[in-house]
């Protein structure tokens, strides 16, 4: 919609932005940055099993080291690390989620 100029402003992540193909991020510029947050936030039920949660967390960090896989899941994506988010962060984050669910239409 910005390319065709249906729409004059969008918002979207870092990680959007860099897929897009190199000649649209071309002839769009970044306005600004409204606030840094992780590209997503991988969350598991707390109800699961500790030994699990913690097992698929090893999993995950080591797909993202992993020389072949890794590498080229980082290339495609922009992501090359993972880290444990703590409380201050997704206090941080709770400050979103209403505007998030009202533009996505899936307002409480």
């Amino acid at each position: 919609m910005l390319l065709t100029g249906e729409a004059s402003a969008a918002i979207m992540s870092n990680g959007e932005f860099r897929a897009l193909p190199p000649e649209e991020s071309a002839r769009l510029k970044i306005a600004q940055t409204i606030v840094q947050i992780p590209n997503f936030v991988i969350v598991a039920n707390p109800h699961l099993n500790k030994a699990l949660v913690a097992r698929l967390k090893t999993q995950l960090k080591g797909f993202l080291a992993d020389e072949d896989d890794g590498a080229a899941f980082a290339s495609a994506t922009g992501i090359k690390a993972m880290s444990d988010v703590d409380e201050a962060q997704l206090r941080e984050l709770d400050s979103y989620v209403d505007q998030t669910r009202r533009a996505m239409g899936v307002a409480r």
